[in-house]
């Protein structure tokens, strides 16, 4: 026999690695991704690795049994079949973990698929929620979660539930037009929501556009000022007031009457019940408001002191000398922002009903008031047609049934 003949007739030896990925990828091809034990892609290519940690043939069989499980949520998902969907997800996540960096694209995308799929849920849950329908969002987050459990904003959304309609919960009322009202918040005694910020020049401009100026534009009222509030000017409007201002700050060169036309606007719009703060309300959030200062509110200071050569304004500065932004201080008072300073604000000191009130209360500090001369308890009455270019309003919502 020759050398060639003999060598030809001995008996070879497998690699065992090799072997393992070879019928692994058989099992593949059969569709035994996991089962049944001992004689499935999972368990060979597993095997493999830990004859040999870094063959790259096992670890890459690893990751496509990973996207096996995900073609098959994915399918299932299609199919309507949520919860099969669910569960294949989580094996291709869990069969991902053998082999990470091979398997990193497997993961990525059935985190991105279980995102879309709970996406419908939330923004279903988010809808609810705006309704006030607790029971109807807890279902829906509840779903999103089944299909996506580490969805964050699921998460966060249940946390909030228990919180919707009670004092401090932040809402907004969705228009008409498909807008969004005013930030509103619900007040202690979830009877009436009040206005987070007051109203700005932005949201008093959407309202005299599509409806103020047909009512109010040939005769807007005389908007007086800090120099004497006995004189007026017809060149001052809320678009003019002398003061430097952008559609961020309160809006100011407002009458009574045109703050209450823009509170039946936002009712209209809404289809709820939108009107100003009755003076007992204002009593009490001026009672719950937290002390102010310059670094707290809108005051006068020394930046009003230097632009309007005045003495009254204290020694501090908040960096305006007229109005500021809304919101720019912390808020001090149930959640609400400038409570304190920035503007005075309208109230409604009526009767309810009433048609013959010729005068109405403003309320508050603002932009020109001396920290040491006024309280936030300021009260003031006036005519309802008069304006002023440190008076503006906040609206309140009642809640009702809700």
């Amino acid at each position: 026999m020759t050398d060639a003949a003999f060598l030809a007739s001995l008996p070879t030896v497998e690699d065992p690695v090799a072997k393992l990925v070879r019928q692994g990828r058989g099992d593949l091809t059969a569709q035994r991704y996991s089962t049944p034990p001992g004689g499935n892609a999972l368990d060979r290519f597993r095997l493999a690795l830990r004859i040999d940690a870094r063959d790259k043939g096992a670890k890459q069989g690893i990751a496509d049994t990973a996207r096996a499980y995900l073609n098959l949520g994915n399918k299932a998902a299609t199919a309507g079949d949520l919860a099969l969907a669910r569960s294949h997800f989580e094996k291709a996540i869990e069969i991902a973990t053998f082999a990470p960096p091979e398997s990193k694209p497997v993961t990525d995308e059935v985190n991105h698929r279980r995102a879309a799929l709970a996406g419908p849920f939330i923004d279903e849950a988010k809808r609810a929620a705006a309704a006030w329908d607790k029971e109807a969002a807890q279902a829906a987050y509840e779903k999103a979660l089944a299909i996506d459990p580490k969805n964050a904003v699921a998460q966060e959304g249940l946390k909030k539930l228990p919180s919707i309609g009670s004092a401090g919960f932040v809402f907004r009322d969705r228009l008409d037009d498909g807008g969004s009202g005013p930030e509103l918040v619900v007040l202690p005694g979830a009877k009436v929501a009040a206005g987070r910020y007051e109203v700005t020049r932005g949201e008093f401009r959407r309202w005299w556009t599509a409806a103020g100026a047909k009512v109010f534009g040939a005769k807007e009222p005389s908007c007086r000022d800090r120099e004497s509030f006995f004189r007026s000017s017809k060149k001052r409007n809320w678009q003019n007031a002398d003061v430097q201002q952008e559609d961020n700050h309160p809006v100011v060169c407002v009458s009574w009457d045109q703050a209450v036309a823009f509170t039946q606007w936002l009712s209209q719009r809404s289809g709820h019940t939108y009107r100003l703060l009755t003076n007992a309300e204002w009593d009490a959030l001026s009672r719950d408001a937290k002390p102010a200062s310059c670094s707290t509110a809108n005051l006068a200071d020394a930046a009003f002191n230097s632009t309007f050569e005045a003495r009254s304004g204290a020694a501090c500065e908040d960096g305006f000398a007229g109005t500021s932004p809304v919101g720019r201080y912390g808020a001090i008072a149930n959640g609400l922002y400038d409570v304190d300073g920035n503007v005075r604000e309208w109230v409604n000191s009526c009767q309810a009903g009433a048609t013959s009130c010729r005068e109405h209360r403003m309320r508050g500090r603002s932009w020109m008031s001396p920290p040491d001369k006024e309280t936030v308890a300021f009260t003031d009455t006036v005519a309802s047609d008069v304006a002023s270019n440190n008076v503006g309003f906040r609206v309140a919502r009642e809640l009702g049934g809700r």
